[in-house]
């Protein structure tokens, strides 16, 4: 199942929405600023990154206020921190078991069953 990190006021996350919906991909949502984030449903984003700053918002201001070197912390650390600061993690996100997409990106969406003519 194809997994939706959002936030209702992001125009990127109800673009990202719609052309799933278009598509007719199922999806489950999760809004960011009242749900808090699982530790399994984070664990598995970190699976799928090769670097923790594709999956960060680095111009906000808790980033930077924060002054963390993230690549430094322990995984359980950076679990710690995200659940913690969830506006730290950029949106949306689309992931499901093998295929991540952070922001809105339409030609990233073909694994999730999104098709390219319809964007």
């Amino acid at each position: 199942m194809i997994q939706v990190l959002s936030d209702p006021g992001c125009p990127n996350c109800r673009k990202t929405k719609k052309l799933l919906q278009m598509n007719q991909v199922d999806f489950e949502s999760y809004n960011l600023q009242t749900e808090a984030l699982q530790r399994e449903t984070l664990t598995t984003i970190l699976e799928l990154v090769e670097d923790i700053n594709e999956i960060l918002t680095v111009g906000s201001p808790i980033y930077d206020e924060l002054s963390l070197d993230y690549s430094q912390l322990s995984p359980d650390e950076l679990l710690t921190v995200l659940r913690t600061y969830p506006h730290l993690i950029n949106r949306p996100i689309l992931f499901n078991d093998h295929h991540l997409c952070v922001g809105y990106e339409p030609e990233k969406l073909e694994p999730f069953g999104v098709r390219a003519d319809l964007f």
